[in-house]
């Protein structure tokens, strides 16, 4: 294994992408961008990494930047393949590092940015918190008599269930358990906190949107598995995060990204019906979303393999 993902760090090059995916549509979902991997969790591509992929893209593809092309339903056909770089949760790593790389490149790219620090400049998603945890500290916790012990590196209660996933389907306890974990474990304070954990704010959303290469959209505004919602936080997590977005950028939001990429029917719904009118998932969920030209699905880049496996997972199983 060691040696094919070697073998593909070096031969995805003279792979023949534009003849292998002439007339194809990707679009690319990843996460933060760094000097290095963030240990903690792979939501981190190695800012030399990110830079490889780009300068290897780039005579291979035609990139699509939503300002030019804000249909994606209806595009043009091609030589070569179309490629949409995007990117969720708003990361200040975005700004400091992916930013100026693709502006260096003269690269297109969508932020899809959680809105709640408009509301909290100090507000960092769930996940980060429990990676964070599971990354630095080794004792017990628990959530009101729920224990978690760490086991091979990862917090697990006695059902073997992890405490990212604990988290995430505890929808109405979770902000209280994260903060219980940030008084603990000042994640501020941490060497971590910059180049991994922060979001960006409103004034750099609005930096990054008044650049003709970029667009920012709505990722919601907490991060929530939305699937998991009742239809009244499932509405004001589509609908606020479309205002406060509205509000800083001044114009329309039009598109959205599923956290986690998780959705339903009701989600769907809700969120056309909302005024959302392309949606950006991972994986197709639903029957007719492949027939569906208000939904599309991405390809996740791995942040824990090298660019030609990438590559050719792109190429072969998309």
């Amino acid at each position: 294994m060691g040696f094919l993902k070697k073998l593909a760090g070096f031969g995805y090059r003279f792979i023949p992408m534009g003849l292998l995916a002439r007339n194809k549509f990707y679009i690319l979902c990843l996460h933060g961008v760094a000097p290095k991997n963030f240990q903690g969790n792979k939501r981190h591509l190695k800012l030399s990494d990110f830079e490889e992929l780009l300068v290897f893209l780039k005579p291979h593809v035609e990139f699509i930047n939503l300002k030019e092309t804000p249909d994606l339903s209806n595009l043009k056909r091609s030589k070569k393949p179309k490629v949409l770089i995007t990117f969720d949760d708003g990361y200040q790593n975005n700004f400091d590092f992916a930013a100026p790389l693709l502006t260096k490149h003269s690269i297109p790219a969508v932020f899809f940015v959680l809105t709640k620090t408009y509301e909290d400049k100090t507000y960092v998603q769930y996940a980060d918190v429990v990676d964070f945890v599971g990354l630095t500290q080794h004792q017990d916790l628990d959530f009101e008599g729920e224990v978690f012990k760490k086991v091979n590196q990862v917090y697990l209660n006695k059902n073997g269930e992890n405490l990212n996933q604990y988290f995430k389907v505890n929808t109405s306890k979770r902000e209280r358990w994260k903060k219980s974990l940030i008084d603990q474990f000042p994640i501020d304070k941490s060497e971590f906190y910059t180049q991994y954990i922060q979001l960006m704010n409103e004034k750099q959303w609005k930096i990054l949107d008044q650049n003709e290469l970029f667009t920012v959209s709505s990722h919601t505004h907490t991060h929530y598995n939305i699937d998991l919602l009742n239809q009244s936080d499932l509405q004001f997590e589509l609908k606020h995060s479309k205002e406060i977005l509205e509000k800083v950028l001044e114009r329309k939001v039009n598109e959205i990204a599923f956290p986690d990429g998780a959705y339903n029917q009701k989600v769907k719904e809700s969120s056309l019906a909302i005024g959302y009118q392309q949606l950006f998932a991972v994986n197709f969920r639903l029957q007719n979303d492949s027939i569906d030209e208000t939904i599309f699905k991405r390809f996740s880049y791995s942040n824990s393999t090298n660019v030609g496996a990438n590559i050719i997972r792109l190429l072969f199983t998309f």
